[in-house]
C-alpha cells in the first residue's frame, strides 16, 4: 500500500476495535411498535446488540452497570429524560417527532438526533458510528496511557525521558512532539501571516511481518533508518522547501512503535499534495538491513491547523485517525478539509434526494430487451433517472448508492415498482402485446421484509399477471447466502414473479447461490460483452456460464451489446435475449410502445439524429430489416 491520507471510519470487525465475539450493547427506550420491530434487526445488521427497555428505572439500572454504550430514546416517552441521561456520560441518540423535541434534545446535550419517520437503517448506522468513534478515542487514549505509564530504569533513559526523546531513534516522543506542536501553534497564532500548520502521521504497514522475518534487532535498525530519512526530508529543500514563501519550520517525531509524525508550516497550501508525494517517494525507497534490501510501505494521515483543530493533542489525534482510515481503505492523498468537503457534499446530496422524492423529480425510462429468434421486443427494463431543476441530470451511480446506504431506497424502490407496473398496464391498454417488465431490487428492500406483499399489492392494483413482472437482483450488491436474503427471495418467488440475477459473473457466489435461489433469468454482465474486460478468456467464461444456466433451465440475457461483433458473440453463446445500445437505448414510454407494436421484419430503430440510424445484421449475414 502506498502512502495515502483520509479520515478514519473504521468498522469494528475490520480493525479489531472490538472482539468478534462481543457486540456493543445499545439500549432502546421506545413504545413505538414499528421501532420495536425493526430496531433489533437493523442494530444486529450493524453488529450491535439491542436491549429493549420498557421502564425508566430499567434504563437507569442499565446505566449504573455500564452495560450499554449507546442509549436510543424516544422523546415522546419522557421529554426531560434525555437531559438526565446525557449527564451519565453515555452517548444519547434521541428520536424526535416535532421541532420542539429537536430543540429540547439539542439543548439537553444529545449526541445525535433522528426525526420522524424513523428509518432504522439510518438510526442503526448512526449508533454504530458513535460506537466506532468511542472505540477509536479509547484506543488512542490507551496509547497515551501506555506512554505515560512507561518507566525507564537507566539514568540515561531517565535523562532522555525528561527531554521527551525516544531512546531508539533520538527523535522527540509523543509528549515531546506535542510540546513542539503546542509552541508552534502559539507562534502561528501570534503572527499576522497566513501560515498553516500541517501535521502528518505515517504508520508502517505490516511491520510485524517484516520484524519477524529479519529479527527484532534488525527491526530496530530499520526503525532508526526510517527516523533518519524523516530528518533528511525536513532538511532537503527539494522535498519540503518551496523558496522563501514555502516551508518555514518543521519537526519529526516517533509517537509510538511504528508511527511517526511530521509537523510542517506552509505558507502555500496548494503545495500540500506535492509535499506529501515527495515525502512518500523518499520514504518508500528500499532500506538496507543486514546486507539485504527491505521495502516498506506507509499509510499516512494529515490534519491542518486551524481548520481541523485548534489544539495540539486534537490536531495529532485527527491526523492519527486519518492514518487509520488510510490503512483501512487504501485511498490516495487527501487532506482533512477535502474530506470534510466531500462529506458535506454527501449530506447536501442526501437532502436534495429526499426533496426530489417529495417533489417527484425522479422518473423512469425503459430499455427494450429483444428476443434473439423472433427479433421482437419481449421485455423492458425500468431505469431510474433524476432530473434536478438546477443541476440537470444526476447519474444513478451518484445517488443510488447513497439512497441504499440511508435506507431511502426502500421508499424509492416501491415508487419505481408501482410506476413500472402502471406503465405496463398503460401499454397493454394501448393495444400492445404484453411484454415483461424488469425492475431492480436493492438489498435494503429485501431486508425490510415486506417486499413480497408490496409486489402482490402492485400486481393486484394494476391487474397484471405475475409472470409479466421480473425482479432483478444484483449479484454484486444483493445476492448472498444469508438466510434472511434467501427467505426473502423465496417469498418473492411465491408471488409468481420471475427472479432475475443481474451482473452475473461479477460476484463471488455465482455458482453456489444458483443451488439455493429460484432463479428464472440470468443476465450476463456487460463486462463480458463490451469494454476492455471482454477478452477471449472472458468470452470462454461467459460461454460456460451460459451453458450452465441452460442446464438449470434459466433464461439467458446478454446486456451491453453495442456493435454487431458483440451481437455475433452473444449469438455464439446461445443467449435467448439481448439488450444494448445497438438495438435500443433507454427510451420514453411512447417510443417503447411504438417499438413493441412494430412487426419483426420492420425492426429498425430511427434515432433522433438520422446518421445514428442502425440496422442489425446477424452472424449469418441475414439482416434484421429483411
Amino acid at each position: 500500500m502506498g502512502t495515502s491520507l483520509a479520515v478514519s471510519n473504521v468498522r469494528p470487525e475490520s480493525k479489531g476495535l472490538r472482539s468478534s465475539n462481543h457486540k456493543a450493547s445499545v439500549a432502546v427506550f421506545t413504545r413505538d411498535k414499528a421501532s420495536l420491530q425493526w430496531a433489533p434487526r437493523w442494530l444486529e445488521h450493524m453488529h450491535l446488540t439491542a436491549r429493549l427497555v420498557h421502564e425508566v428505572q430499567d434504563l437507569l439500572d442499565i446505566l449504573k452497570t455500564g452495560s450499554c454504550e449507546v442509549v436510543i430514546i424516544d422523546s415522546a416517552l419522557h421529554p426531560s429524560l434525555a437531559s438526565a441521561l446525557s449527564l451519565s456520560g453515555v452517548p444519547v441518540l434521541v428520536l424526535c417527532g416535532t421541532s420542539k423535541d429537536i430543540q429540547q434534545a439539542l439543548s439537553s446535550g444529545a449526541t445525535d438526533i433522528v426525526r420522524r419517520p424513523f428509518e432504522w437503517q439510518i438510526v442503526a448506522e448512526r449508533a454504530s458510528r458513535i460506537v466506532r468513534e468511542r472505540e477509536i478515542r479509547k484506543k488512542l487514549q490507551r496509547v497515551n496511557d501506555e506512554l505515560s505509564k512507561s518507566k525507564v530504569k537507566e539514568q540515561d533513559q531517565r535523562s532522555l525521558s525528561a527531554r521527551r526523546i525516544d531512546t531508539l531513534t533520538d527523535l522527540p516522543d509523543r509528549e515531546g512532539f506535542l510540546g513542539i506542536l503546542g509552541r508552534a501553534l502559539t507562534f502561528s497564532g501570534d503572527k499576522d501571516g497566513a501560515d498553516q500548520l500541517v501535521v502528518m502521521v505515517m504508520g508502517i504497514d505490516r511491520f510485524r511481518v517484516v520484524n519477524k522475518e529479519i529479527g527484532h534487532h534488525h527491526g530496530n535498525s530499520l526503525l532508526s533508518q526510517v527516523a533518519q530519512r524523516l530528518r533528511d526530508c525536513l532538511q532537503d529543500k527539494a522535498v519540503v522547501g518551496w523558496g522563501s514563501e514555502g516551508t518555514v519550520l518543521g519537526a519529526a517525531a516517533r509517537i509510538s512503535g511504528v508511527r511517526f509524525a511530521l509537523m510542517l508550516s506552509l505558507n502555500d497550501r496548494s503545495k500540500l499534495t506535492m509535499l506529501q508525494t515527495a515525502i512518500a517517494e523518499r520514504m518508500n525507497k528500499p532500506y538496507e538491513v543486514a546486507g539485504q534490501l527491505v521495502y516498506l510501505s506507509f499509510s499516512s494521515g494529515a490534519a491542518i491547523y486551524p481548520g481541523d483543530h485548534s489544539e495540539a493533542a486534537g490536531l495529532l489525534q485527527c491526523a492519527e485517525a486519518a492514518m487509520l482510515e488510510a490503512r483501512e481503505v487504501g485511498v490516495a492523498f487527501r487532506s482533512s478539509s477535502e474530506i470534510r468537503s466531500a462529506k458535506s457534499g454527501v449530506l447536501e446530496l442526501d437532502q436534495m434526494l429526499r426533496d426530489a422524492v417529495e417533489k417527484e423529480q425522479l422518473s423512469l425510462v425503459y430499455q427494450p430487451i429483444f428476443d434473439m429468434q423472433s427479433r421482437r421486443v419481449v421485455a423492458t427494463e425500468a431505469l431510474l433517472r433524476w432530473h434536478h431543476p438546477e443541476q440537470g441530470l444526476i447519474p444513478p451511480s451518484q445517488f443510488v448508492p447513497l439512497a441504499e446506504q440511508t435506507g431511502l431506497m426502500v421508499r424509492i424502490g416501491t415508487m419505481v415498482l408501482n410506476r413500472a407496473c402502471a406503465q405496463l398496464r398503460e401499454w397493454i391498454d394501448g393495444g400492445a402485446t404484453p411484454v415483461r417488465m424488469a425492475v431492480n431490487v436493492s438489498l435494503c428492500q429485501l431486508i425490510a421484509g415486506d417486499l413480497a406483499q408490496i409486489v402482490r399489492t402492485a400486481l393486484d392494483t394494476y391487474g397484471l399477471d405475475a409472470s409479466l413482472l421480473e425482479l432483478e437482483l444484483s449479484e454484486r450488491g444483493v445476492v448472498n447466502k444469508h438466510v434472511d436474503i434467501v427467505q426473502a427471495v423465496h417469498a418473492l418467488k411465491s408471488t409468481g414473479v420471475r427472479i432475475s440475477i443481474d451482473d452475473f459473473g461479477t460476484g463471488n457466489a455465482a455458482i453456489s447461490y444458483l443451488r439455493d435461489l429460484p432463479v428464472d433469468v440470468i443476465k450476463i454482465d456487460r463486462s463480458y460483452v463490451s469494454g476492455p474486460s471482454a477478452t477471449p478468456r472472458a468470452n470462454a467464461i461467459a460461454s460456460g456460464m451460459a451453458v450452465m444456466a441452460k442446464e438449470l433451465n434459466a433464461q439467458i440475457i446478454a446486456e451491453g451489446v453495442e456493435d454487431q461483433a458483440q451481437l455475433s458473440t452473444v449469438c455464439d453463446w446461445m443467449c435467448d435475449e439481448a439488450q444494448g445500445f445497438l438495438m435500443a437505448e433507454p427510451l420514453d414510454p411512447d417510443e417503447v410502445l411504438q417499438l413493441i407494436k412494430q412487426a419483426p421484419n420492420t425492426l429498425f430503430i430511427e434515432r433522433k439524429n438520422p446518421e445514428f440510424a442502425i440496422s442489425v445484421t446477424l452472424p449469418s449475414g441475414e439482416n434484421l430489416n429483411n
